[in-house]
């Protein structure tokens, strides 16, 4: 069954029962120029979690080097091939850091007068 520090979610009292939270409309610069291990699967038999709980984020590696993998069935696979079998709509991968700008920007824009 299910661990808690297995996955990003909620587990119930029933350890054969797996409620993931949503993760959804996250920005990441993740900084080592190597594959980033960003998560696993989260789908089981009877639910498609890997279509409706996580989407819309947007990650930032230093390279095409860093690809962004997700782990199923211990196996590793990358974001756009994820992508393309319908999973994590919207997300976005981006082999290239943001300039200056565009991120003190996006920090802004999520924190207001906070950032001043």
């Amino acid at each position: 069954g299910a661990h808690q520090d297995e996955f990003g979610g909620c587990l119930t009292q029933d350890p054969t029962v797996f409620v993931p939270n949503l993760w959804h409309d996250d920005v990441m610069v993740v900084l080592p120029n190597s594959p980033f291990a960003y998560r696993t699967c989260w789908s089981t038999p009877q639910h498609d979690w890997d279509k409706t709980q996580v989407y819309n984020n947007t990650i930032y590696t230093a390279s095409k080097k860093a690809v962004v993998e997700i782990t199923c069935d211990r196996k590793k696979i990358t974001l756009p091939k994820f992508k393309e079998e319908g999973n994590e709509p919207g997300s976005q991968w981006f082999p290239d850091y943001p300039d200056n700008t565009q991120l003190v920007d996006s920090i802004y824009q999520l924190l207001g007068n906070w950032a001043q």
